[in-house]
């Protein structure tokens, strides 16, 4: 889904300013290594929050992982969209229409969620019960927290490299 969106995504108004990377350098250097690994832990520890609180809520582990897993999908689209552009605030760059590659996934990935969520035969190979519309709510929050974690990680790492 990275390759197929980032591929598809229009260059960034500085690009053509932008001197080449050096030949020396690495394909990934430390900023996006220490990005990554930000971002990755502020996910791990959201999602950790919202089986918890799932799980004490529901009282079921089953409905806990529905939901856990649908913050991570949800979120994984975030992780997208908020690392389509390094220049700027992607969550208020809303040029997603023209990346018309991250509309067919997105809307794919949301399709099949759904099916996870509400076929029973899907949901019972995945040990899901689903969630209530509350809780499902409550979980588009906090991806919606996750696409705010994403972007100040790399709103402050960008702030950090231009001192």
């Amino acid at each position: 889904a990275c390759s197929v969106v980032f591929e598809a995504e229009p260059l960034e108004e500085d690009a053509m300013r932008s001197p080449p990377r050096s030949t020396e350098g690495h394909l990934f250097d430390a900023t996006v290594l220490i990005r990554g690994l930000w971002q990755g832990i502020g996910l791990l520890v959201i999602l950790l929050l919202v089986y918890a609180l799932a799980r004490k809520a529901s009282g079921a582990d089953d409905v806990a992982r529905a939901l856990t897993f649908t913050v991570l999908v949800l979120s994984n689209l975030g992780l997208i969209f908020a690392n389509r552009r390094w220049s700027t605030l992607t969550s208020l760059h809303l040029e997603a229409g023209t990346n018309k590659a991250f509309i067919w996934i997105s809307s794919a990935t949301i399709g099949l969620l759904v099916c996870a969520l509400s076929v029973p035969a899907i949901s019972r190979l995945f040990a899901f019960t689903t969630p209530s519309l509350g809780m499902l709510l409550a979980g588009v929050g906090a991806a919606g927290l996750s696409l705010l974690w994403f972007e100040a990680v790399k709103r402050l790492l960008a702030a950090r490299k231009a001192r």
